[in-house]
């Protein structure tokens, strides 16, 4: 009797071991869980980015507070927790990127105009906060236009940068921007 009790139960393991999915169903189907939530994580990205150029995009630069490149240096993150950056004359509240803190790869722009840094694709420091606006080619602008666009996408836009507002004025630069609602 006990062999055939033995026997039942090994029967009744082989039945629920067939009945579960193999590790390599489980590790395919963990492969494909993961992938779907990367996927719905990156669109959900793509969905804010979008919406914070839009809303950058469509913003009426005129209405938002102009700071002085001294002012705007107060914003470095190392008193004031709160990281500001300019490019264009447009200051962006860069506070949610770690790689803005201090000491990270771009603290040095915090805090700062990086115009003129970024038109040249230079992490010189002689670069930051370059006021010499008029020194740019047309070919370093459509860089920073580039630049414009993608810190449009990321971070919001708080205040204009007094400087780059009359450079902007003297030079008649002001481009029309997108079409907004």
């Amino acid at each position: 009797l006990p062999i055939s009790l033995f026997s039942s139960m090994m029967n009744l393991m082989q039945a629920l071991l067939d009945y579960l999915p193999s590790s390599v169903s489980v590790d395919a189907a963990g492969a494909c869980i993961a992938l779907i939530i990367m996927i719905v994580v990156g669109l959900g990205e793509c969905m804010k980015q979008q919406r914070g150029l839009k809303e950058n995009q469509c913003l009426d630069t005129s209405k938002l507070p102009k700071i002085s490149a001294q002012v705007l240096k107060q914003f470095d993150g190392k008193v004031v927790p709160r990281k500001l950056c300019s490019v264009k004359g447009r200051i962006y509240d860069v506070s949610s990127s770690p790689n803005f803190m201090p000491g990270a790869s771009y603290a040095c722009l915090a805090g700062a105009d990086a115009t003129v840094g970024l038109a040249k694709m230079s992490h010189d420091k002689k670069y930051v906060d370059n006021l010499a606006y008029q020194d740019l080619s047309d070919d370093e602008w459509k860089t920073v236009d580039g630049w414009v666009h993608y810190m449009d996408a990321k971070y919001p836009c708080v205040a204009m940068l007094e400087d780059y507002v009359r450079y902007e004025e003297k030079h008649a630069t002001q481009n029309p921007g997108p079409e907004c609602p």
